[in-house]
Parts: C-alpha cells; structure tokens; sequence
C-alpha cells in the first residue's frame, strides 16, 4: 500500500499521554472532527452497503512512538489527491489545526517522506540544480572555477526609480557578478514596476554582460506565466519565489512553465528563516527542492551576520558544520530525484567574517553554495560606486577561494598573510 510518512515532535502539556493526544489527532485528521463518535451520521447512512469502506475510520491514519517520544503517522497515500489539489491541501491537513490542540505544549514536523510513487507522479525536483547553474547558466562568470556562487541583491522597495535601479545594475554587471537578483518583495510598486525593471535589465543584457539576472516573480498567481515569458524574451534565465508567501504548489506550476523553454532556466527558492505552520525548516528546504528549487536559501552563520566574532574557532567548529549538514541535505537522493539543489546564504557588511567563512567551509571541503549580498554591497563603507564595491567583494571571495590552505585543517592555522589584503586593494582602488 502506497503511504505517507510524516513525523511528529510533541511536548504534552501536564503530562497528558502521547497516545490519548495522537488518538485525538489522527480521528481528527480523518473524521475532520474530534468528536469519538459519528452516530447521527452513521444513522442517516446505516442502510448503504459501503458503509465500512467509506467509513473515516478506514481513512484514519495509524502511528508509532519510539522511545525518544518521536511519533510516526502514516497516512494512506489515497487520502490526497496530488494531481487535482496540489500541496496546499495535504500541508494543511499535517500541519492545519491539528497542531493547535489544547493538550499540546509545543509540535513540530520534523520530516516527511514520501512513497516512491509518488515521488515518481507528482514531485520533479529541479530542472537544472547544480551542475547545469556552473557548467552552463553562470559558466561565463565561474570559468570553471570552484568557488562560491555570488549575487548581488537589488532593492527597488527602497524607492528606486527605474533611472535609478538602471544606473545600479549596470554597474554591477560591469563587475562580472555571478547573479545580479531583483530581490524585491513589493514586486510592482507604481513608481519601478515589473515590466520597466525587466526592460532594463534586458538593455542591460544586450549590451554583452556576462552576469546573469534573476527577478521575482513572486505575486498574483494568475500573472505568472505572462511574466515568465516577458522575462525569459529579454534574456533572463533565473526566477526567483518566495515560496512560503505564494505556496509550493505556484513553485510547482513555475517549474513545470520553465520546463518547457528551450534554454536552461533555473529557480531561486526563498523559504523565510523560521518554521510555517509547525513545520521545521529542514523540511520546508525538502518540500521546496521536491517542488522544483534550483537554489534555496538554506539559513546563515554566525559567521556571515554583521558584527565581532570573539571567538571565530568555536564558530567554525559548531556553527558551520550544522550548516553544512543541512545544505548537503540538498544533495541527497531522494526517490527519482537526483539533481542537486544549491544551498544559498546571506550577510551583512563585514567582508572580513564572509572571507572566514569560505575559509571555514573549505576546511570541511564545502564549496557548493551561494552567497546573495544585498547590503554588503550597497552599504559598502568607503566612497565607492556599486561597480567598485562589486570588484572589491569577487576579489575578496576569488582569493578566499584559491588561496592554498595546504596542511590546514583549522580555522587557527591561518595566518594573516593567508588573508585578502583589503587595505592594499582600497588604495588600488
């Protein structure tokens, strides 16, 4: 029989048993009501021969609890309807109000798997993941090397003009930029719309860069595809969605409309930092590569946020490895996917602490991984234009990431003549 596994992390409130909870939830999910018993329904429908078969007690999901008070519930696979509903209707049935049960002091949904079935119908994964995004999408600005992915965030919410927001991603395409990304939340504010943004950029395009440029497209739903094409016509390849705003099944409807074009495209996932509806954010990266991520933001150091690292040994110790942990979790195999989703993450100002960062992942021989600067760019503290700031940082991360780091397995082992010289570099500049 063809299931879904979805597993539970329950803290009972006054030591109210896990199984009288379970027992509520699972009637719940099924019945679609906690009441233990249906009588005047059955009554009214007590003369129809498929009483048993359609009763929701054959829909009611089963469970297990093991010693660390994990719970396992199994749910029929026929009890969705992938194809028709989408994904919207089964997280709201693991995750809806059954979560918000009295007896409960704290829930989370720590991981879902799936039957390979329907991995094989409904879930594709990427289109392109990682080897198509540096073998052929951002070929022209990796070279083959093997660094860090970089992108350079534009903001137009900030009140950019379309003069303006022009002005900045020429420069930064002057640059070579890996990515430059229209990371705007407003989406079409009157005073920079979409289209404007879009025909700029493709002004830009035309004139040779070698970036490539992503926009949102997050939005009204019944906009996407007009979008996607009007985008893809200027040149874009790169499309960026925040999933947990417009639901994975428009992620899966973005996914299946790039398909269909003739030149690779890839897909910039933007799950927010915390948990959705008591889902825990390793999963919710999971269900965003099932529904076609190409690049999802996967969380950020300690390391990479603004501010004095006392002590940096320790960060590297700790805080990278559970990083790197859930990033490679992007890579595994899961069912017929097999394509590798490209963990991103993001930073503030200090170029210093990012440059440390790429020294700790080499380290722990990581290197698939995106950095998407914003305001490390724009905020940059000397008098520098974007285009500066932007050769700054790709000078900056180029070296962190070819620098020999021969016989150094720690983070102390590096000295400072290992380290980019910024001083030297400023008044090159």
């Amino acid at each position: 029989m063809e299931t879904i596994k979805v597993k539970y992390k329950i803290i009972p409130k006054c030591k109210k048993k896990l199984t009288e909870i379970m027992d509520t939830i699972c009637r719940d999910i099924s019945w679609g009501t906690s009441i233990p018993e249906l009588s005047a329904a059955k009554n009214s429908i007590q003369k129809d021969k498929q009483l048993g078969k359609y009763n929701p007690d054959y829909y009611q999901p089963s469970y297990t609890i093991d010693p660390d008070g994990l719970i396992e519930v199994e749910f029929k696979a026929k009890m969705f309807n992938f194809e028709r509903e989408g994904m919207n209707h089964f997280i709201g049935t693991i995750a809806g109000d059954i979560t918000t049960n009295n007896d409960i002091e704290k829930i989370e949904i720590v991981d879902i798997i799936f039957d390979k079935s329907n991995l094989n119908n409904f879930f594709k994964g990427p289109t392109s993941g990682i080897d198509i995004l540096k073998n052929e999408i951002l070929a022209p600005t990796l070279e083959g090397k093997n660094r860090p992915i970089v992108a350079f965030t534009v903001k137009p919410r900030l009140g950019l003009t379309i003069n303006q927001y022009k002005q900045i991603i020429e420069e930064a395409s002057m640059s070579d930029i890996d990515i430059i990304e229209d990371d705007e939340r407003l989406v079409d504010p009157d005073y920079c719309l979409f289209k404007d943004r879009v025909k700029v950029i493709g002004e830009v395009i035309k004139k040779g860069c070698k970036s490539k440029f992503s926009v949102n497209i997050t939005g009204n739903p019944d906009l996407l595809e007009e979008k996607i094409e009007y985008a893809y016509d200027t040149g874009i390849r790169i499309f960026k969605l925040d999933v947990l705003v417009s639901g994975f099944d428009v992620l899966i409807k973005l996914r299946n409309i790039l398909e269909k074009y003739p030149e690779k495209t890839a897909i910039t996932v933007f799950p927010d930092i915390k948990s959705y509806r008591n889902i825990r954010r390793d999963v919710i990266l999971k269900l965003s590569r099932l529904c076609g991520g190409d690049i999802i933001y996967a969380g950020s150091t300690i390391l990479s946020r603004m501010g004095t690292i006392e002590n940096p040994d320790e960060i590297i110790a700790q805080d990278i490895p559970k990083l790197i942990h859930t990033h490679r979790t992007l890579s595994e195999s899961i069912g017929n996917i097999d394509k590798r989703t490209l963990p991103s993450m993001t930073h503030d100002i200090n170029l210093k602490n990012v440059e440390l960062l790429i020294y700790g992942m080499r380290i722990y021989q990581h290197h698939d991984y995106a950095l998407f600067i914003g305001g490390g760019i724009s905020g940059f503290p000397y008098e520098y234009s974007i285009k500066k700031s932007c050769e700054l940082w790709m000078k900056m991360i180029k070296h962190a990431s070819e620098v020999s780091l021969q016989g150094k397995k720690y983070i102390k082992e590096i000295n400072d003549e290992t380290f980019f010289n910024l001083d030297n570099e400023i008044d090159c500049l």
